[in-house]
């Protein structure tokens, strides 16, 4: 008898395990299924990080890129073809950050996007920064799986979250901007209307 209860037993767990099997893969399914409206709130959140200091003074407006949180003009006219004529940004901005608050924060590859694709985030609206952050003209020809792994893994883009002493850091941690990017991307990354 007890044996026979054991076998019961164990085979209803058995079929218990395979009915969750079914199931969660059902519910993981719907997980992972972000719809259009969602995708652009996505963005929305997105937007926070690409519009503050970190991410804006490196894609500003015109061609002189900004510094420190309140967007002041790059000093010793340095614009964005200053390269073309011999002075890289790595002249003054090194590999690291330095301890000094008032020295060039630093990381390997320290650019500004190119002339060609300028990449302004300055200035547009939450709708605007979208549709130009997915213009391949403007984006350096990235997909949006292109622009997921850019923002994930570029080390200019992750320096935003150490930029140093006396920098702010971006509203939403690295982790959480990469879940709306993903969000974003799997919603067919879609850009809010209007704003």
């Amino acid at each position: 008898m007890k044996r026979k209860l054991a076998h019961l037993t164990w085979g209803a767990v058995a079929a218990g395990l395979g009915l969750f099997g079914i199931f969660g893969s059902t519910l993981e399914a719907k997980e992972t299924t972000v719809t259009e409206e969602e995708s652009a709130k996505h963005f929305v959140e997105m937007a926070k990080v690409l519009s503050s200091p970190r991410c804006r003074n490196c894609h500003p407006t015109g061609d002189t890129p900004l510094h420190g949180d309140t967007g002041v003009p790059h000093s010793t006219n340095v614009v964005r073809t200053s390269a073309d004529v011999g002075l890289q940004c790595t002249t003054c901005h090194r590999s690291e950050n330095q301890p000094d608050e008032h020295s060039p924060p630093g990381v390997p590859g320290w650019r500004m996007p190119d002339a060609k694709t300028p990449m302004t985030f300055q200035g547009l609206s939450v709708s605007e920064l979208c549709t130009r952050l997915k213009d391949t003209k403007q984006n350096g020809g990235r997909s949006p799986d292109d622009l997921r792994e850019h923002m994930e893994h570029d080390a200019l883009i992750l320096w935003a979250w150490k930029p140093g002493p006396g920098r702010s850091v971006p509203p939403l941690t690295h982790e959480a901007f990469m879940d709306h990017v993903r969000g974003w991307v799997k919603g067919g990354a879609a850009c809010p209307k209007g704003d």
